[in-house]
């Protein structure tokens, strides 16, 4: 009877996480974003060259493409995604779709104009700040209000996440050597998202019984899947950034590109897993739970002799 239950409760789960859409946009943007935000460590350390390669060019494309086609199965309108322009200056998720479109047309112009060509190079030159925008705006344009846990620092953690995802998959590729000045940015950042998935983590338990969850049955297995996270993405990274630090020390035969594939990997499947739990872990403050909060505070408050003989 139990087993029937909980198979009952994850079918219902599936029918009312209606999110999924925008956990594929948000992983394939953050993921495609940060390989091109990579590139501007690279370039500021000297690691590399600041304009993406035709290679990096194609790879964002192709990302933010997939992710874009993949938000619009959350609309109930697809065909109306347009009027989204009509908030020019004005909404967050405006700006979101002009930063993503213009990323997408410097990351084709970089990938396909012939080598050689000025606009191309220009454009390859623009796509990394152009991601880079992708990556805040991503952030930003959850904050609304009742949504507890997409408020203050939150729009910040794609812009790490995507950053340590981007770099270490232009290491992997052979972008960069893995060392200088910019392992070390690596390593900060590294630590920036796991103080922020910290922070979000803290925030989540201070606000249990003030807000109320989107999905409750995942929210009850928060602490879990956070942990899983933690260890898809930071320890996996830091692994990769040991690993880096150490190379020369390494024994004779050690298969060290294809430990950083399978730590690549791991992010990735770490990308997907933190936008999920973005959606899963949501939790608002509503006017009903407003008032069963103050109810249970006034129900615990002691009553005094004063009151009790009125």
């Amino acid at each position: 009877m139990g087993g029937d239950g909980e198979g009952r409760r994850g079918r219902g789960f599936l029918k009312a996480f209606h999110e999924a859409p925008l956990v594929a946009f948000t992983a394939l943007a953050t993921a495609g974003a940060g390989l091109g935000a990579g590139r501007i460590v690279l370039g500021a350390t000297g690691e590399g060259a600041w304009a993406a390669s035709r290679g990096e060019a194609l790879l964002v494309l192709l990302l933010l493409a997939l992710g874009t086609a993949a938000s619009t199965f959350h609309l109930g309108r697809p065909l109306r995604a347009g009027l989204a322009l009509r908030g020019m200056g004005r909404s967050a998720l405006t700006t979101e779709v002009m930063t993503l479109g213009a990323a997408v047309a410097a990351a084709a112009l970089a990938a396909f104009l012939p080598l050689g060509s000025s606009v191309g190079h220009l454009a390859g030159i623009l796509l990394p700040w152009l991601c880079l925008g992708v990556l805040v705006t991503l952030g930003t344009v959850y904050r609304l209000p009742g949504q507890v846990v997409w408020e203050g620092s939150a729009f910040l953690r794609p812009l790490a996440l995507g950053v340590v995802f981007g770099m270490l998959a232009l290491g992997v590729s052979g972008g960069w050597d893995m060392g200088g000045v910019a392992i070390w940015v690596l390593l900060l950042v590294w630590l920036a998202d796991a103080f922020l998935l910290l922070l979000h983590a803290r925030r989540l338990e201070g606000e249990r019984g003030k807000a109320q969850p989107s999905h409750p049955v995942l929210f009850a297995r928060r602490r879990s899947l956070l942990a899983l996270r933690l260890l898809l993405v930071n320890v996996s990274a830091f692994l990769a950034i040991l690993l880096a630090l150490v190379e020369g020390a390494l024994p004779t035969g050690f298969p060290l590109a294809w430990t950083l594939q399978t730590i690549l990997v791991s992010v990735a499947a770490g990308v997907l897993l933190d936008r999920f739990l973005f959606y899963a872990l949501a939790i608002r403050r509503t006017t009903e739970g407003e008032v069963g909060r103050v109810e249970d505070a006034l129900r615990q408050r002691p009553v005094t002799p004063q009151q009790s003989a009125t």
